[in-house]
């Protein structure tokens, strides 16, 4: 049996579509992390999985996330003349714990690069 990551690293490099509930699977696996260990800049990627946000991602130019705190996260960054920036259009968030998670921990639902 493989590792989530190795599954994960697997899925990256075979193109065509991804069944959601194989991403739901292999993300279930996952240790989960401290908010705190999101903070930064994240390059971003998507799988073909039929959601319609894909192609205005592709559009827009999406290059990733920035969490600048647990209480200020810009989920759209994109670059623009080489740069990266806010794209602005879907607001900021914040990290939010499910209610039922008493260690302060999360899923682990992005990979830093």
């Amino acid at each position: 049996m493989t590792s989530a990551q190795e599954q994960y690293t697997q899925l990256i490099q075979t193109p065509g579509r991804v069944d959601p509930s194989t991403l739901s699977a292999i993300f279930d696996q996952l240790d989960p992390i401290k908010p705190e260990q999101l903070l930064g800049d994240w390059n971003g990627g998507f799988f073909d999985t039929g959601h319609p946000v894909a192609n205005t991602l592709k559009e827009i130019n999406w290059v990733g996330k920035s969490f600048t705190s647990i209480d200020h996260v810009d989920p759209v960054v994109v670059e623009e003349n080489g740069c990266r920036v806010s794209w602005g259009k879907w607001g900021f968030a914040s990290v939010s714990l499910p209610e039922q998670s008493v260690h302060h921990t999360m899923p682990r639902q992005a990979i830093k690069s």
